[in-house]
């Protein structure tokens, strides 16, 4: 990897790509993209390739990169490892189910985090992916009422509020 490398805002690391049909499930992509953020997508095992975890990781802090989204389904290390590299780059993590371990199980392992060494958990799967898009344009929102915007219209469309229906017991007669 070219050190002089521009990296998007937003880093999505999963950990094979046996993980990219959740990803496609979630709306995490199309999520970003409509709000305006432009993302880099890789694929790094924690495990099986710690080095070029390490070597992609402080490229991506080194420049540019703003977030990592980072998800894995049969070890939930992936987005501790990447805090513990970047240190000082904010890291969203989401526990992906995988064949022999569901979600909520390895999640319970991984939030046990050190301290300084942060994660924030969007939650599990694909409604987890998603979720990080929203928690990204929240962070970037903190100083750009742009985004705030942007945001705010997007979760109306995304997800709009039940309309509120109340019935009396005199509509029951």
């Amino acid at each position: 990897m070219d050190q002089n490398t521009t990296f998007k805002d937003v880093q999505i690391v999963l950990g094979s790509p046996h993980d990219r049909p959740v990803l496609d499930e979630s709306k995490l992509l199309q999520a970003l993209g409509k709000m305006g953020f432009e993302w880099d997508l890789s694929y790094i095992s924690a495990d099986r390739n710690p080095e070029e975890l390490e070597k992609y990781c402080v490229s991506a802090a080194e420049n540019g990169a703003k977030v990592f989204i980072a998800a894995a389904g049969l070890n939930p290390a992936l987005p501790g490892a990447i805090a513990a590299i970047t240190r000082t780059v904010p890291v969203i993590g989401i526990a992906l189910n995988s064949s022999t371990i569901p979600a909520y199980v390895t999640i319970a392992c991984a939030v046990a985090r050190p301290e300084g060494s942060t994660v924030l958990w969007a939650g599990i799967g694909k409604n987890g992916l998603t979720n990080a898009a929203f928690i990204v344009a929240q962070m970037f929102g903190i100083n750009d009422a742009a985004v705030r915007h942007v945001l705010d219209q997007y979760l109306k469309e995304f997800n709009p509020p039940p309309k509120i229906h109340v019935e009396t017991s005199s509509d029951q007669e």
